[in-house]
Formats: structure tokens, sequence, C-alpha cells
């Protein structure tokens, strides 16, 4: 793997255990086995939101089934609507725990950053991996499928870079396993579906996951030129 892009890897998964963190006490590790949920009993609306979002904390199936909910009622809600970009943001936030993205990270956060210290390019290749096959084997592909959904260009317009990020991380990383990449070293626009053309990101193969890879699409092209932003980053790819 070349150095730029191992660095620009460490970076990609850096930047997300940094916000993870940062999310207050939203990310956590697992508090235990987890019971299967019915998101039909879950009785979700926009005041009592923040309530099941602290309730998902380190519960990947509660957040699943919530996020459930979140699309039913987001697909009621006209474009433009107010809650529905309030259901949109936690809707993002409950695929990131969901995915199983969330719990991983924070479990090789540590060994991820003493391998980007040490200049250990091996070690730091092996991380990624894991975290990608986390994704994979966990609830991620059916996390990415409901997020799809669930966000639209009004939510890319009006959320916040460190949304945008994260919702670039799910659809990137379901858009890679639906191509069976199993590792981060494969991770090139080309693998995603897309292709930079003079700076504006572009659409290369539209049979790869085409609805996915149009939100993503549309999410890196907000995040051009802004170069500190994890989306931002994809560019260098």
């Amino acid at each position: 793997m070349k150095t730029k892009k191992l660095y620009l890897i460490g970076f990609f998964v850096l930047f997300v255990s940094l916000v993870f963190t940062a999310c207050d006490t939203f990310f956590s590790t697992s508090w235990g086995k987890e019971r299967d949920y019915d998101p039909a009993k879950i009785n979700l609306n926009v005041d009592n939101l923040d309530d099941w979002l602290y309730a998902s904390v380190g519960r990947p199936k509660l957040a699943a089934a919530v996020n459930v909910k979140i699309k039913e009622l987001v697909n009621g809600l006209p474009p433009g609507h107010p809650d529905r970009l309030k259901l949109q943001k936690a809707g993002v936030r409950l695929a990131i725990e969901a995915s199983g993205v969330g719990t991983s990270l924070l479990s090789n956060v540590d060994k991820l950053v003493d391998a980007a210290e040490n200049g250990d390019a091996d070690a730091l290749k092996n991380i990624l991996d894991s975290i990608l096959d986390d994704f994979r084997d966990s609830g991620g592909p059916a996390a990415a499928n409901d997020l799809a959904e669930i966000i639209d260009q009004h939510f890319i317009d009006n959320a916040s870079q460190t949304e945008r990020d994260m919702a670039a991380v799910v659809l990137a990383l379901a858009i890679l396993g639906s191509q069976n990449i199993t590792n981060f070293e494969d991770i090139t626009l080309e693998n995603l579906g897309l292709e930079n053309n003079n700076g504006v990101i572009e659409i290369h193969n539209d049979t790869i996951d085409p609805i996915k890879v149009n939100l993503l699409l549309e999410l890196l092209n907000k995040s051009a030129g802004n170069s500190d932003s994890l989306a931002g980053s994809f560019f260098d790819l």
C-alpha cells in the first residue's frame, strides 16, 4: 500500500473515531448480549426521539429497529419539513450504531493510534480490515439500506459536515461490501462506482448499488474543497 493512501485511510478512521467519542454518550461499547426488537412496538415521535437515541447506546439491534421507525416517519413527511431533517440527522447516528462501526472503532482506536504513530503499515492495514469485517458481519448492510431510504438532498444540503461524513462512511462501506471487497487496501473511487473528473466526483459505474452510489456522490461533491472533512479526503483516493 502506498504511504499516501495508507495515511489517508488512517485519517478516514481516526476522524470517525474522534467523531464518535465527541458525540456525548451516544457511542459506547456493548452492554452485553442483546435481544431482538420489534419495530412495530417502538412508540417513536419527534418529542421522544432523544430518549430513543439514548436508549440505543451500545445496542445495535435496538438502533436498527428505531431506524426502521425513523424511516417510516421520514417517508410520511414532505421534503423540507423541519421534523424530517431532525429525524434524518438522528437516523445517521443510529445507522453508525446499528452498523457495528461505532463499537468496532472504539474497540480498535488505541491500536490504530499506536500503529499510525509507529508507522506500522501492516498493523494499520489489519485493523482497518477488521473494521470492514465487523461492518459486513454485523448490521452494516442493513443499516446502509435503511440510511439510503432516510437521507435525501435536503439532508445533504442542511446537515453538518460531521453528519455528512458519518453518512458517507456507512454508504461507502456498504458499497465496498456489495462488491465483496474485504480489505481497505482496495478502497478506490472506482471501486465505489465513482471517478474524479477534474475535481468533480462523477458516476463511473451505474450498476454498482446505484441509490447508495448517487447519495455518496452528492455527499462527496458537497464536501469538495473541504480538506478537513472526511468526505473531502475522498478526492485523493
